[in-house]
């Protein structure tokens, strides 16, 4: 007994750093599946940065590629939104 004196263990020295939301298991299954696609999203935005340098070698291209991106989502995503509120969600989640 006198040798686990002071002994936090894992889940109690787990606890103190994690975020208080980790303690949900849904939300660390949600926060844990969601790591792969964003990690993939993320790796695929460089690598088009790569291509565009190694295509072109122009800073004005590599500078013009975000909000190349960032206007299409700026421009089409409130116009999905209003359509998904417009059609049947079952319809919509089974074709999406």
């Amino acid at each position: 007994m006198a040798g686990n004196a002071g002994h936090t263990g894992t889940a109690t020295g787990l606890r103190r750093i994690l975020p208080p939301a980790f303690q949900y298991p849904q939300y660390r299954a949600f926060w844990l599946g969601m790591l792969a696609p964003v990690s993939g999203f993320r790796m695929m935005q460089f690598g088009q940065v790569v291509l565009i340098h190694d295509l072109k070698g122009s800073p004005l291209l590599l500078g013009l590629l975000g909000p190349a991106a960032g206007i299409s989502a700026i421009t089409l995503n409130p116009l999905g939104g209003v359509y998904a509120d417009r059609w049947d969600m079952r319809r919509l989640i089974v074709i999406t």
